[in-house]
């Protein structure tokens, strides 16, 4: 199958759960196999299948081998960390100042809350990972 970031990998597990030989593989390479057959522009889930089926067979690709759990629950909680981080404001506040860019006390009052919120909420995730990884060693 091809990697399609997050939608694939779950897909990806239960299928090697289900005892089945699963091969995730890069879109690009395969997208590249297709115009080495000069494959039509024109695409068809059938017509996408068979093409990634001659790649994993003309490149012998590799059954996938998925980490054991507790690394999929530490990469999980990384990844929620990250994307908490996202859009979180440098240095606690919006550049400009809260209240340069929304009006009203209570806007403002709101948001710092929020602010203080997702602060302690980042400290307790990054706290769960370190006590992941104390459990989990290996």
């Amino acid at each position: 199958m091809e990697a399609t970031g997050v939608y694939s990998e779950p897909v990806a597990l239960a299928l090697h759960q289900a005892g089945l030989m699963v091969s995730v593989e890069n879109p690009a390479c395969i997208k590249g196999f297709g115009h080495s057959e000069n494959e039509p522009a024109t695409r068809t889930m059938p017509s996408d299948a068979g093409l990634i089926a001659r790649y994993c067979a003309a490149v012998a690709a590799c059954a996938l081998s998925p980490p054991p759990l507790e690394q999929r629950q530490l990469r999980a909680r990384a990844d929620t960390a990250r994307s908490s981080l996202e859009g979180y404001p440098a240095g606690r506040e919006p550049a400009g100042g809260v209240s340069h860019r929304w009006n009203g006390r209570e806007v403002v009052q709101h948001v710092r809350q929020h602010i203080t919120w997702l602060s302690a909420e980042i400290e307790k995730l990054e706290s769960d990972i370190d006590d992941h990884i104390d459990r989990h060693p290996a």
